[in-house]
């Protein structure tokens, strides 16, 4: 399958989890957050990440969704509440909501990168990995226009910096 393909099906899965964490909040795990940062990271263009790598990471993202949500895998009148979200819905949005969304996404992308770095020593930051959740959310919202996504993007804005800050912290206490 096409790299470009996968990573969006990637990125819709990730979506999809984050939907999953809606309500179950108390069973997000270092492992949930650790797969978010991960699989955001290898959504990013020429991230280097193969067809096995993201195949790999869809199913570590359906294992942790099948955590928060198991009796859903069970459920024979699907609501689609959890399901993995349709990329193409972004890509069909109006101008102004998929520039938006696309913001949104690049901005988390990058912010995960650098805390991608850091979590897997075991050094996290519960506010930043909160907001990666919300900020997915938003992108399965087809309903929410500018007054609802460009708060998110102020968030991005402002908590970017506390991304890279982070990472230098932990960088200079020797943690990398």
């Amino acid at each position: 399958m096409d790299i470009i393909k996968l990573q969006d099906e990637l990125t819709g899965a990730l979506i999809g989890l984050a939907r999953a964490t809606d309500g179950n909040e108390e069973l997000i795990s270092s492992s949930t957050d650790l797969t978010i940062l991960e699989g955001l990271t290898a959504t990013i263009r020429n991230s280097g990440f193969g067809n096995k790598e993201l195949a790999d990471m869809l199913k570590r993202v359906d294992d942790e969704k099948r955590k928060l949500i198991p009796l859903c895998y069970e459920c024979t009148s699907c609501c689609g509440k959890n399901n993995s979200y349709n990329i193409e819905n972004l890509k069909n949005a109006s101008a102004e909501v998929r520039s938006l969304k696309l913001r949104i996404l690049l901005r988390i992308r990058g912010m995960a990168a650098y805390m991608c770095q850091a979590a897997v020593l075991g050094c996290t930051d519960s506010k930043i990995n909160h907001f990666f959740y919300k900020a997915l959310f938003s992108l399965g919202m087809d309903e929410w226009g500018a007054d609802e996504l460009l708060p998110i993007i102020r968030e991005a804005e402002e908590l970017q910096p506390e991304c890279t800050d982070f990472v230098d912290k932990a960088v200079q206490s020797g943690l990398l």
